[in-house]
């Protein structure tokens, strides 16, 4: 069951009490001397105690949430926590949102975490969490699973917590996020999940948009289909990655990586194909950066289809162009230096991934290619 924000009402001026002390209490965090710090601290544990809509202690810390109205205005809404050390008084984390902040559809997911005292998941998520000029939460990992919840319930909360470690791994190293009826591709801001009906849910972070998700139903059926596709298809690009060597620095060495997956129910008609840079340190640390994610499908002709086209198409309505291999090899070579050639090579060997014409294809251009560099 989704967990609801219980608001409290209160009188303006203790509203507007509330409000600076987390403003002041951001200000004197980021910016000043730790007994200002203190005092600002101080202010705001007293007031976020006095206004508390929940309550819980961890490990020597207390949890304390706020969600409160002006019962004078009532349009004026705040909702935030905080978490601070029980013996030092000293706040650890704070963050809040005014009025119909996204971080109003946020805070439930955080207050469930607490309710389940998961507060281990809390806390890592507060450590890899940066703010905006407001003091808002702006983490576009943590605002994605906070969706992930509001529209998939305890079928996501159920999901996190036998897999939040993994999860967690993945998110630092880059990496996709996956699960049955969800995907997240960090880095390229944006994630994907299906509802009960079918539909799909197309999210932006609200870090960098106004406009944090779309919902695309059967009617659309080709996009439907290539992003229902890409969820059922994520593990399969997860595992089935290729890794080509590329060069090597004192401390790391970079890999083309280069994965596809067949699109379920369209065998010999549409693939996926996942392409980045994997960057490996030398204690074994990856990253996979400069992530592209191509839709490759074939009837009379093959085009190409990239997710972030397809993106900027649902949410904003804007006219994309198909692609032809021609242009994805071009930029291939432009911007991953070689990639091009280990491109086509990768179809050719892996051409049971493939539709036979899109194989035939590639074949033609890399012959042509090695021609080319032979002559």
């Amino acid at each position: 069951m989704v967990k609801r924000l219980r608001w409290v009402e209160i009188p303006g001026n203790d509203f507007d009490e509330l409000k600076d002390a987390f403003n002041t209490y951001r200000k004197y965090h980021i910016n000043q001397a730790k007994l200002d710090k203190l005092d600002a601290g101080n202010k705001l544990i007293e007031l976020a105690e006095k206004y508390k809509s929940y309550v819980a202690d961890y490990d020597g810390k207390r949890f304390v949430f706020v969600s409160v109205r002006d019962m004078e205005r009532r349009s004026r809404r705040l909702a935030g926590f905080i978490i601070y050390d029980k013996s030092t008084r000293e706040i650890l984390f704070g963050a809040y949102g005014l009025n119909e902040s996204w971080f109003f559809r946020f805070l439930p997911f955080i207050l469930r975490l607490a309710t389940d005292r998961r507060f281990d998941i809390i806390e890592d998520l507060s450590r890899i969490t940066r703010f905006n000029e407001a003091s808002v939460w702006v983490d576009d990992f943590s605002s994605f699973l906070a969706f992930s919840y509001e529209f998939l319930g305890d079928e996501f909360i159920d999901y996190l917590y036998r897999n939040y470690e993994d999860i967690a791994k993945r998110y630092r190293e880059n990496k996709i996020i996956y699960g049955k009826n969800f995907v997240y591709i960090p880095s390229m801001n944006v994630g994907l999940i299906r509802l009960r009906n079918g539909s799909i849910i197309l999210y932006i972070s609200p870090v960098y948009s106004e406009k944090d998700y779309k919902v695309v139903t059967d009617a659309e059926h080709f996009i439907h289909r290539l992003l229902s596709g890409l969820i059922d298809s994520a593990e399969e690009l997860d595992r089935n990655m290729a890794l080509y060597f590329d060069r090597c620095e004192h401390t790391w060495c970079e890999y083309h990586a280069i994965s596809s997956a067949p699109l379920p129910g369209w065998w010999g008609k549409t693939t996926i194909m996942l392409i980045g840079k994997l960057i490996r340190d030398l204690s074994g640390r990856e990253r996979l950066d400069d992530k592209k994610i191509y839709f490759i499908d074939c009837g009379i002709d093959c085009s190409i289809h990239t997710l972030f086209d397809i993106k900027e198409y649902v949410l904003h309505h804007r006219f994309y162009s198909t692609d032809r291999l021609e242009g994805v090899l071009w930029r291939l070579e432009r911007y991953y230096h070689g990639m091009h050639l280990r491109f086509l090579g990768y179809i050719i060997g892996f051409k049971e991934r493939f539709p036979q014409k899109f194989v035939e294809e590639a074949f033609e251009k890399y012959l042509h290619m090695n021609v080319m560099n032979v002559s």
